[in-house]
């Protein structure tokens, strides 16, 4: 109840009894079941189809005391060491990959609220991943919500994908 948010209907959202979560579990690759991750459809039932292609929404959500991020509206100047923060972030989302393009920061305005986007680009089992996380603070929670796809999947995921984004929308504003 806290935020809202569009993802396309070529995509659906994982589920940790479908046929791929068990297959991810099976071969030890850890997960975390609070986030909500949506994928290219079919994949949940291993789609042949779907393993030609590669898309991830993560979406996940927390919780802080009042005043530890910032508002909704507010941007504060990036330091050194918020830098360094938000690398950490980005680096435990890399799992077993590398940087192709390594992440750079800035605030971006997204309807009517501020995030910080991380650009970036990693290694992937088929090619180059194009990245992008954005953290949406709001006074006393945060969503940090990841967008990727393959570079070759650039015309069938990119303009759904950038409009994602842009439908987010925290029911209470702080």
């Amino acid at each position: 109840d806290s935020y809202s948010i569009a993802i396309p209907n070529t995509m659906e959202l994982r589920s940790e009894y479908d046929a791929y979560t068990k297959l991810l579990s099976e071969n030890l690759i850890s997960l975390n079941c609070n986030d909500a991750v949506f994928q290219q459809k079919g994949l949940s039932v291993l789609s042949s189809e779907s393993f030609d292609t590669y898309s991830r929404v993560i979406i996940q959500y927390f919780q802080f005391n009042s005043g530890e991020v910032e508002r909704y509206n507010e941007a504060t100047y990036i330091t050194s060491e918020d830098v360094a923060s938000f690398r950490q972030i980005v680096d435990a989302e890399l799992g077993g990959y590398d940087y192709v393009i390594t992440p750079n920061f800035r605030w971006v305005k997204i309807s009517n609220f501020n995030a910080i986007e991380a650009v970036y680009k990693r290694t992937g089992d088929r090619g180059p991943v194009s990245c992008r996380m954005y953290l949406l603070p709001n006074y006393d929670e945060m969503v940090k919500i990841i967008i990727s796809y393959r570079d070759c999947d650039e015309a069938l995921w990119k303009s759904d994908l950038e409009k994602v984004i842009k439908t987010f929308n925290w029911q209470n504003l702080k």
